[in-house]
């Protein structure tokens, strides 16, 4: 087993809520690196003894998070992409032919926010929309040539950055990361759906 395990697609690991869960199902896309993101927490500086372990866990969370985009930002700029648009731009790539409410379920954002992405992305000659045969109300969604031609550069990055996370770690304890960050991402979601249902 080597880093290449953290790798999951789209169309083999879905995980979704209803509105707003950030991104759950491409978390898991390229591993650890885009996991993290969905479960930024806030932090505190003030550890209770009996809940010391959560706070430490959400910490560690947002603050891998937090480097993660950093380092997506610092790297897809001179790809014309901005730190967020690239999720986007790759699920496109590998769907092509989705429309924004499937893209909204599957990287498990609301509606207006996936169309203003979508709109960057068409404005800057990524994606363009074709009308969907089968429903006239409906625009189906395919990469460019310009955007297919970044699209290996977007795994790059991200294959690099889970190499860079996952360094020191031994096979098992790979796995076991894996097995561990799935569970947390499955309470994650529980309690988002239960907390949007209150």
């Amino acid at each position: 087993m080597n880093c290449s395990t953290f790798r999951f697609h789209f169309n083999t690991f879905e995980i979704c809520t209803d509105r707003n869960c950030w991104s759950l199902t491409l978390s898991m896309h390229r591993g650890i690196t885009s996991f993290m993101a969905i479960l930024v927490a806030s932090e505190t500086s003030f550890f209770t003894e009996m809940d010391e372990n959560m706070k430490i866990l959400s910490r560690w969370i947002s603050i891998i998070s937090r480097y993660s985009q950093i380092h997506y930002t610092r790297k897809f700029e001179h790809l014309g992409l901005g730190g967020g648009q690239y999720i986007f731009l790759l699920f496109i790539c590998e769907n092509a032919g989705t429309n924004q409410d499937h893209l909204a379920e599957q990287l498990t954002m609301n509606k207006s926010t996936v169309a203003r992405v979508v709109a960057s992305l068409e404005e800057s000659g990524f994606v363009y929309r074709q009308v969907d045969m089968d429903d006239k109300r409906a625009y189906n969604l395919y990469p460019t040539d310009k955007g297919k031609a970044v699209y290996q550069d977007i795994v790059d990055v991200l294959d690099e950055w889970n190499v860079a996370l996952t360094d020191g770690l031994t096979p098992q304890e790979q796995e076991m990361t894996e097995s561990l960050l799935i569970k947390i991402m499955q309470n994650a979601v529980k309690f988002a759906k239960q907390d949007e249902e209150n």
